[in-house]
């Protein structure tokens, strides 16, 4: 990413908007105040802010063979949660090359543009994977919690009324 590009507000600026965009998607309220140091008072804002902050840094900095910040799990974790849709909940990621384009000051060669289109890409096929990861073991806790409460009626149901004692 070339080093001579202008962001109006700095890094901070895109960071603050997308992780507000991070947490509205997640059913959170807007982050407040200073989020870094609320990782036990606020984990979910905590979460966000830091996936945030590692993915800004990921698309504006660092070699072209950087992985892709493993805080994205992070906020997929949080993101995973929620009823909604996954374009809903996803649609925070494709939400960033909005934002990153609108605080980029001056001209921006095509090469720039490209490699942030490609980083933003590899954050959001990443965002994509984690989030089916999730959903698929929030559905397998479901079925093992639909599983046990069937056996406890089945004992139940076989169990005859003189042995449950009094009470029953």
């Amino acid at each position: 990413m070339s080093a001579h590009l202008r962001i109006q507000g700095g890094r901070e600026a895109i960071v603050r908007a997308w992780s507000d965009v991070l947490a509205a998607s997640s059913g959170a309220s807007v982050l407040e105040g200073e989020v870094s140091s609320q990782r036990f008072s606020n984990p979910v804002a905590y979460r966000i802010d830091r996936a945030a902050r590692e993915v800004v840094r990921f698309l504006f900095e660092g070699d072209w063979g950087a992985s892709v910040p493993e805080s994205i799990d992070d906020a997929c974790h949080v993101l995973a949660l929620q009823d909604a849709e996954p374009s809903v909940s996803l649609g925070s990621f494709f939400r960033l090359r909005q934002i990153a384009l609108e605080r980029m000051d001056g001209e921006i060669d095509r090469a720039t543009l490209l490699q942030l289109d490609e980083r933003i890409d590899r954050c959001v096929l990443e965002a994509l994977d984690c989030h089916v990861r999730c959903r698929e073991q929030i559905m397998q806790m479901r079925i093992g919690e639909l599983k046990r409460r069937e056996k406890m009626l089945e004992r139940m149901r076989e169990t005859p009324v003189t042995e449950l004692g009094e009470g029953w």
